[in-house]
């Protein structure tokens, strides 16, 4: 009887404690897993995050996206491509490909069409991209430019990225303020 007395007691503090809302670790978000589901669900070795807009931050998403496949046991890199010459572009995708192991893989940031020609053929050059767009900045035209210039099949998703800057407020947008989204 007096075991389950202190079962009894241990069970209340347990129902008593209050969950946890933020995690230790942001990319266990499940929106963040849902990314990560769908890259997964690719047959893929090079990935070009390419933006829809100017100064997008990439070379962020592209960090998320190593740390997802790394907490699945993925062995990913990330190279930042954004400044990388058009006439160099190819050079650096087979350098950077001659270095891969045949199960790693590689995530390419890239700056918008406009801001880097090089991002044209960066992705029609990797295995598959994705997209990064922003709800209420991003063009449509532009994405749909973007889309048309590297090759809609080389697109297999979308991430949806806030403003670096917070419209309302005109002030930068934080880190904890910044969310992705899949969108397939």
């Amino acid at each position: 009887m007096r075991a389950t007395g202190e079962f009894e007691s241990e069970r209340e503090g347990a129902r008593s404690r209050t969950p946890t809302t933020q995690i230790a670790r942001p990319w266990e978000r499940a929106s963040y897993q849902r990314i990560w589901l769908r890259l997964a669900s690719c047959d893929w070795r090079t990935l070009a995050v390419v933006p829809a807009e100017d100064d997008m931050p990439t070379y962020d998403v592209a960090n998320l996206i190593m740390m997802l496949g790394a907490s699945h046991g993925e062995s990913i890199g990330v190279l930042d491509f954004r400044d990388v010459r058009t006439k160099r572009a190819l050079d650096a995708i087979r350098a950077a490909e001659s270095q891969l192991d045949p199960s790693e893989r590689v995530v390419f940031a890239a700056r918008s069409i406009r801001e880097n020609l090089a991002t044209i053929p960066l992705g029609r050059a990797t295995d598959c991209a994705i997209l990064c767009v922003s709800i209420g900045s991003t063009s449509m035209d532009f994405a749909a430019e973007t889309i048309e210039q590297i090759g809609k099949d080389r697109f297999i998703g979308s991430i949806l990225v806030r403003p670096s800057f917070n419209k309302d407020k005109n002030r930068p947008v934080t880190p904890s303020e910044r969310r992705l989204e899949a969108r397939c």
